[in-house]
């Protein structure tokens, strides 16, 4: 490289048009029923559908369990709506079902990071880290997929294990005292 022919830009990697936040999940880890505000029981055809998502998960079995577990909260014509996403797919696969996703054929994906570089979708409107066990850059990364749309909002969410927590840890050293 050479400095005449060098080019510097600074820009800020602050996205204020995504709001982030921290859920404790409340539930089992392998039940996912924290993840069932996205399609409650009961929803129906002709009720709005979820905002974009997707869904980051460490595991590739937890990203298919998380999967059926959403699908079941739809009526069977529409359970196709809510899909995996992983690398054992083939990368012809995983053309199609991007392609789905940026279309709106497909509400959202449960993934891992195979859900890779590259794969910008202007309008995913929720980023759920499924779990604290992702690097710090790797969460930056996942939470920068939303709303790559500026003139849109979006949230990024990380649903962390109760352990985390200190109201849970002051809990924990209660009991153990007992």
């Amino acid at each position: 490289m050479h400095s005449n022919n060098l080019i510097i830009i600074h820009r800020s990697s602050d996205c204020p048009n995504i709001r982030i936040g921290v859920k404790k999940i409340q539930y089992a880890l392998s039940s996912y029923v924290d993840l069932a505000f996205l399609i409650p029981k009961g929803w129906k055809v002709g009720d709005p559908p979820p905002p974009k998502f997707l869904i980051f998960f460490d595991d590739i079995q937890d990203a298919i369990g998380a999967a059926n577990y959403l699908r079941s909260h739809l009526p069977p014509e529409l359970r196709d709506k809510v899909k995996w996403l992983n690398s054992d797919m083939t990368s012809t696969f995983k053309d199609e079902e991007l392609a789905q996703l940026i279309l709106g054929e497909s509400w959202g994906l449960c993934t891992t990071d195979s859900f890779g570089m590259g794969m910008d979708i202007a309008d995913i409107r929720l980023i759920i880290q499924w779990r604290a066990t992702c690097h710090l850059e790797t969460l930056w990364q996942h939470f920068g997929r939303a709303v790559r749309n500026r003139e849109l909002t979006g949230k990024a969410v990380l649903f962390v294990e109760k352990d985390h927590f200190d109201d849970e840890r002051m809990e924990g050293c209660k009991k153990s005292e007992k």
